[in-house]
């Protein structure tokens, strides 16, 4: 089978909660979280939703 770069995942949840996927590494992640958190026009331009 040829690699393309394409990482392909199958997974079966069951039960109650929040599933967060995630595609990048999880430092960029946090920082984008963070900038978007703190940023004055979150409000205006929320990009993560948080519960």
């Amino acid at each position: 089978m040829e690699d393309k770069g394409e990482n392909l995942v199958t997974a079966v949840l069951t039960g109650f909660g929040i599933v967060f996927i995630q595609s990048m590494p999880f430092h960029r992640l946090s920082q984008r979280i963070a900038r978007s958190v703190t940023s004055p026009n979150m409000r205006e331009n929320l990009k993560f939703f948080v519960q």
